[in-house]
């Protein structure tokens, strides 16, 4: 049972490192809506309490993954690694099919034009 809990929180922490990290990115990608927002700081206490986190997060999660035998590592590794991938995959599709739907919606407008 340890075992187990070791592998579930072990990569529960390493997961949430992406969203952490996605927090630096909100005062870049949305300007006026993050100065809006009902709690704010500044970038570079943004950043500092984001490096903490994330330095945190991945030693907590070594210490329990680093307690596991080789052969489930090595899972966690491939896990992880698949999930990247999917995510890049599925990522792209749906870019590139909103892209598509909106050519398409634009060359149907265009046309009712003429």
């Amino acid at each position: 049972m340890t075992t187990i809990s070791q592998l579930g929180v072990g990569i529960l922490l390493i997961s949430s490192i992406f969203p952490v990290l996605s927090a630096v990115q909100l005062p870049r990608k949305y300007p006026e809506l993050y100065r809006k927002a009902p709690f704010t700081m500044k970038p570079s206490l943004l950043y500092t309490i984001v490096v903490i986190a994330v330095g945190l997060l991945a030693f907590q999660g070594y210490l329990l993954l680093s307690r596991l035998s080789a052969p489930l590592i090595v899972g966690n590794i491939v896990l992880v690694a698949a999930s990247i991938v999917y995510v890049q995959l599925v990522g792209k599709r749906r870019i590139n099919k909103q892209a598509s739907n909106a050519a398409e919606s634009n060359s149907h407008d265009f046309k009712l034009l003429q």
